[in-house]
């Protein structure tokens, strides 16, 4: 359901139908990434919706900087100066 309403929302941009469906796919994996280091901090019971619930806010938030950081370091860093 995420997907098809990330699609849905990208239908309408400029380009070619295939790159938008790379696209969506592309953040598609990103969130399985987050979902499987939530898994990882509350258990295996863990669903998706739980990872979006405000009791696990901060749960999310480590999880957020696990996949974010590679052995403390950011994984992709912009220099925005």
């Amino acid at each position: 359901m995420i997907g098809y309403r990330r699609f849905y929302l990208r239908r309408h941009e400029s380009g070619k139908q295939d790159d938008v469906r790379k696209v969506v796919m592309a953040e598609l994996r990103e969130l399985a990434k987050l979902y499987q280091a939530f898994k990882e901090l509350v258990g295996e019971e863990a669903t998706v919706e739980d990872m979006f619930a405000r009791a696990n806010l901060a749960e999310l938030v480590q999880s957020i900087n696990l996949v974010a950081t590679n052995n403390g370091t950011e994984k992709h860093k912009q220099n925005f100066s």
